[in-house]
């Protein structure tokens, strides 16, 4: 596992065991309170003194684990995973925050996993569900969901490709 250079985190083995922790709440207890995982965020917040590397720290290895619960379990997820997404794609902010070596590894690390682009698609869809839940009308046909989420995946994919070349 790669953390952020020393003096971007006060200690890389406490988030370890957060990391373990959340790993073992959602293999033992498929129903992880929502307070625990606002609890886990803010403490990566709290430890890691650039909140953009504790955006990252959380799409790289918290997202997956929070994706059943973005789907299945509390659409209130939802919105802030995918600001969270949408912070780590503002091309602004990532080129000043970031530095070069940090960077490049955000960028490897989407290529490898290409987990924005499967990632936020279920956060897409997810937002997209708990709208007609609460929206009296009828659901709009399934094809208008495919396209919308096929669009935020070539914007996605548009935005690493333009991180990339500008490295």
């Amino acid at each position: 596992m790669m953390y952020p250079s020393e003096g971007h985190c006060q200690s890389t083995s406490s988030v370890d065991d957060m990391l373990q922790k959340l790993k073992l709440y959602q293999k033992y207890n498929y129903k992880v309170k929502l307070n625990k995982l606002r609890d886990i965020i803010s403490y990566f917040h709290t430890v890691c003194q650039r909140p953009n590397m504790a955006r990252f720290l959380i799409e790289r290895d918290i997202g997956k684990l929070l994706l059943p619960l973005v789907q299945h379990r509390d659409p209130s997820i939802g919105p802030r995973v995918l600001d969270i997404y949408k912070q780590l794609c503002g091309l602004d902010e990532f080129q000043a925050r970031f530095t070069r070596e940090e960077r490049l590894a955000l960028i490897r690390n989407m290529r490898r996993m290409h987990s924005l682009a499967q990632i936020d698609s279920g956060v897409v869809w997810s937002i997209v569900q708990a709208f007609d839940r609460n929206n009296p009308r009828p659901m709009k046909p399934l094809i208008e969901y495919q396209r919308r989420e096929a669009r935020a995946r070539e914007n996605i994919v548009e935005k690493i490709y333009e991180v990339r070349n500008w490295i």
